[in-house]
């Protein structure tokens, strides 16, 4: 008698891994990466384009203003907050049109305009700092006194220009001596005098128009 042959069947189930399965995730992988970085260049692109049409459309609305109104009142606005920005624009209402802009775009677009009106390069000079142009067909020293009763007293900054000098004057203090090293920090030379303390110079704290460049300079001006 011949012995049955049935084990070889079981070889081919044996040698059959699933080899296809490991490469299928290979295969998803790269193609998710490309739309990601197609998808970053048209955003950049939006911004950009986004950018210029809001230059654009700043020099053509300064450039309106300019041929509309033929008197300019150019103003500083350092330490002037949005709040108080927008407390102006509604005094000015009616009278006059506040503009503010970034320096290097106002002269942009005066320069790009000086062949049909030659007059704006006088006002190239005078674009510096912290300016805003105020444009008005009535009397400009009316919109002058409007706007200068609007200034309110704003707090020192570290790197502002000081308005105006600031002196602490010799005299009493009212302090005791223990509570006088803030003066020494400051420079400021004091004597004590029974249980007062007493400035024994006038001392300068800053000059007009000098940055303050520290913090103990913000507490004598406070």
């Amino acid at each position: 008698m011949s012995k049955p042959a049935a084990k070889p069947a079981a070889k081919p189930a044996a040698a059959a891994p699933a080899a296809p399965k490991a490469a299928a995730p290979k295969a998803a992988e790269k193609p998710a990466e490309k739309p990601a970085k197609a998808a970053a260049a048209p955003v950049e692109e939006e911004e950009l384009d986004e950018g210029r049409l809001k230059k654009q459309a700043y020099f053509k609305k300064l450039i309106q203003l300019v041929e509309e109104y033929p008197k300019i009142l150019i103003v500083e606005a350092d330490n002037v907050g949005s709040a108080h920005m927008q407390k102006i624009r509604m005094q000015l209402r009616g009278v006059a049109v506040v503009l503010m802009g970034k320096n290097t775009m106002i002269r942009k677009a005066l320069r790009g305009h000086v062949e049909k009106n030659p007059r704006l390069e006088e006002l190239l000079p005078l674009v510096r700092g912290n300016v805003g142009f105020i444009f008005t067909k009535g009397d400009l020293a009316t919109v002058k006194s409007k706007v200068t009763a609007l200034r309110v007293e704003a707090p020192a900054k570290v790197g502002a220009l000081a308005p105006n000098a600031v002196t602490v004057p010799a005299g009493p203090t009212g302090l005791e001596p223990t509570q006088t090293s803030f003066l020494q920090a400051l420079n400021i030379p004091s004597r004590s005098t029974r249980v007062r303390s007493r400035l024994s110079t006038t001392s300068c704290c800053s000059r007009r128009a000098t940055r303050l460049a520290s913090r103990r300079l913000l507490c004598s001006l406070s």
